[in-house]
């Protein structure tokens, strides 16, 4: 009896292993680039190197087409669209175009399908576009619907009849999909994704709940709720849209890291979320592989492309496998050599250096599209507030609002870490320098070099914003001026050395707004306020090493004799885990952490307090142990 039971024991096993080795080693059934460049000539450059890295399909959006009447009222559009089909069908490709609804230009409708005065006509309206399309350009092979960023959002369409008091969001949505269900899919034998992009958790709850009413739907969800942010938790609906098929939306050019004109290389960050997606039912992928004119294509960020194509072809793939392969394939640098490891870990370093410059302890503040304000303002701050997402981050949020003595200190030590991890890097290039090619050791110290002089600007361009917020607010003293005043004073020597060595029209961190910025300043800072700089302790990045199963050992150095105390946490930004090692004074600090848990992601932190008492926190680094 015990020989029979160890049998069936050892087939349930087997059989374990090959359904994990089927689910993570056989090619996704959705492979395809979201485009949005109308240019033609671009469109066909990425449908080649569609082809080349195993896509299936194309999206075409954003400039190339976004509702689906602008193929009958556009000659242009159309023409580009049909060129792009033929292109991209002789290449094995299908081709799926963008439509967002409600498009029209009404606030006020009725919704009610058999009101003869005025429902019936408006949705015999949005279905004869559709109709007409398909007619028009019969070999479209699918539509992608969506209701966020339409001109009137479904839930902005304002009516009082009983009809549409009865009915809620969920009722319009339906109704929505179900039209262009009805055209698209049954009367035209064409496919229907439904995109689940919107601006607010109660309409990603409401298309959410929608989508379970139907079943053989595609669904496509980006990877994060909202907009691209690397913060962001992993979207509510991967996972959860009933029975239907779902992809993940991934934006590999960086809308608001760059715009591939600056490395921000995302392959670790893009496997966490496809194997996380995978593990959820995820049926394939697309990548946002351009921000308009911006391609990531032929850019140090191709490596974004790279990765999910890698993990589109096998999801076992790890990140180091998709690292060492890129940098052979790419730069003809063998696996496991010195010049090899030394150049992934530079380019794999500029995510950590994109965030820490780009964001503000985990919020998008500034300005949208990867480029500084021009003036003293900080109109993300709000709309793209992460804590809607992840209610862990809302204290943060309230202390963001009127920084303290000790939010700015941290703000400060956040970005001089981007400076130096970019120094890192520049370091590690010029160490393999002989191993590169003239052209490929140009084009990374350039990109390098951009993303350090970014790194410079966005330092002193947060500082000013922030403190002089804090300034107004009374938070902190009017004495504060001067450092702004500092501020100032090095971000005109930043652009005069950015036009000097990259040019005028570098961007970002471009030298025009930079002294535009510099100029909106000037009338707020008091006319007789002295520069100032800032001369506080810093902590070095950290070094983590020996990690295994259970444990890692940080490293880091201060400027400054300091305490040595280590955070640590598995969900930012609450670090709810401590281990103080020394409170003797050091410029060296270590610290071992034994109790993790294996194949465990960890952010960590360092603390160290200094003799005159002043409190420096470094930013969360990522621990994944063994």
């Amino acid at each position: 009896m015990k020989t029979k039971h160890k049998f069936l024991f050892s087939i349930i096993i087997l059989l374990f292993v090959c359904h994990h080795f089927l689910l993570y080693s056989v090619p996704l059934k959705y492979r395809g680039f979201e485009l949005h460049n109308i240019d033609i000539i671009k469109i066909s450059e990425a449908i080649e190197k569609a082809e080349k890295y195993g896509m299936n399909n194309i999206h075409l959006s954003h400039s190339i087409i976004m509702n689906i009447d602008e193929i009958l009222n556009n000659p242009f559009q159309k023409s580009v669209i049909q060129q792009a089909i033929k292109k991209a069908h002789k290449r094995g490709l299908e081709v799926y175009v963008w439509a967002h609804e409600f498009n029209t230009e009404k606030r006020s409708v009725c919704l009610d399908p058999l009101d003869e005065k005025e429902g019936k006509a408006f949705w015999d309206e949005r279905r004869s576009a559709y109709e007409k399309t398909l007619k028009e350009v019969s070999d479209i092979d699918g539509v992608v619907l969506m209701f966020g960023s339409s001109k009137v959002e479904p839930w902005e369409l304002f009516c009082t009849c009983s009809w549409c008091n009865k009915h809620n969001m969920v009722d319009r949505l339906n109704l929505i999909i179900q039209m262009v269900y009805d055209v698209v899919v049954k009367n035209y034998n064409k496919k229907l994704i439904v995109r689940t992009f919107t601006h607010s958790p109660q309409e990603l709850e409401w298309v959410g709940e929608s989508l379970k009413n139907f079943e053989n739907l595609i669904v496509m969800t980006k990877d994060v709720p909202q907009d691209f942010e690397v913060y962001y938790p992993l979207n509510p609906l991967i996972g959860n849209v009933g029975k239907n098929e779902q992809i993940i939306e991934f934006d590999l050019a960086g809308e608001y890291w760059g715009q591939s004109k600056i490395p921000f290389c995302l392959t670790d960050y893009i496997v966490f979320r496809m194997k996380d997606g995978i593990a959820r039912g995820i049926s394939g992928a697309v990548g946002r592989i351009e921000r308009m004119t911006n391609s990531a294509i032929g850019t140090i960020n191709e490596v974004n492309i790279f990765a999910m194509s890698k993990l589109l072809e096998n999801p076992s793939t790890t990140a180091d496998e998709i690292w060492e392969k890129w940098v052979e394939d790419r730069y003809d640098l063998a696996p496991q050599t010195i010049a090899s490891q030394k150049l992934i870990s530079a380019l794999r370093r500029t995510f950590d250096i994109g965030r820490k410059m780009f964001y503000v302890l985990g919020f998008w503040a500034l300005e949208k599209d990867s480029e500084i304000p021009t003036k003293n303002r900080r109109s993300c701050f709000a709309s793209k507030d992460i804590s809607q997402w992840a209610h862990e981050y809302k204290n943060l949020h309230a202390e963001l609002k009127t920084p303290s003595k000790q939010i700015l200190l941290d703000i400060f030590q956040e970005k001089q870490e981007a400076q130096q991890l970019a120094d890192l890097s520049l370091a590690e290039l010029e160490e393999i320098k002989s191993y590169l090619k003239k052209d490929d050791y140009n084009t990374l110290y350039k990109g390098l070099f951009h993303l350090k002089k970014s790194t410079q600007v966005w330092t002193y361009v947060t500082d000013a914003i922030f403190r002089s917020v804090s300034i107004k607010s009374k938070a902190i003293s009017e004495d504060n001026w001067s450092y702004v005043k500092g501020d100032m004073e090095k971000l005109e020597m930043l652009a005069s050395e950015i036009e000097k060595e990259l040019g005028a029209n570098t961007w970002p961190a471009n030298p025009a707004n930079i002294r535009e910025l510099i100029k909106n300043f000037s009338v707020e800072i008091p006319p007789d306020v002295t520069p100032d700089y800032l001369e506080v302790n810093i902590i070095s990045p950290l070094k983590i090493i020996n990690v295994t199963s259970n444990s890692a050992t940080i490293e880091w150095k201060t400027t400054r004799r300091s305490t040595t105390q280590i955070e640590y946490t598995n969900t930012l930004p609450l670090f709810d885990k401590s281990i103080i090692v020394s409170t003797e004074m050091s410029f060296n600090h270590k610290v071992i952490i034994t109790d993790l848990l294996p194949s465990t992601r960890y952010y960590v932190r360092a603390i160290s307090i200094d003799e005159e008492g002043e409190k420096t926190i470094s930013g969360d680094y990522l621990i994944h142990t063994r």
